[in-house]
């Protein structure tokens, strides 16, 4: 069964199908021949808001689920593995942090 996705997270998978398809998907070939992101690769990742999607509002995030966060990072990767990885790696820290961390610790997200 297809899950129904709210409006919020529509609107989240139209603007990462349209994010992995500029400014991911054409330089993955050039950043597995590097070996390296490309200069701003992170930053941008980080303005747009990539890196809080699942973050509590409480504490400047999107608050988004689990699983509108999977898809991310599964339309993500149709653009380049690498980002995805590197994605879903940083999304299993935060919940790490929001589940074990200090309130500091949470805050400094």
């Amino acid at each position: 069964m297809q899950r129904k996705w709210t409006e919020a997270e529509q609107m989240l998978l139209r603007m990462t199908a349209t994010y992995t398809d500029q400014e991911i998907a054409p330089y993955d070939m050039a950043m597995a021949n590097a070996n390296h992101y490309p200069d701003g690769l992170i930053e941008k990742l980080i303005e747009t808001g990539f890196l809080t999607i699942m973050v509590p509002k409480t504490y400047g995030g999107a608050d988004f689920g689990p699983e509108v966060t999977a898809a991310v990072v599964e339309r993500v990767a149709q653009g380049s593995a690498s980002v995805a990885v590197t994605l879903e790696g940083h999304y299993k820290s935060v919940e790490a942090v929001m589940r074990f961390g200090t309130p500091a610790l949470k805050a400094a997200l």
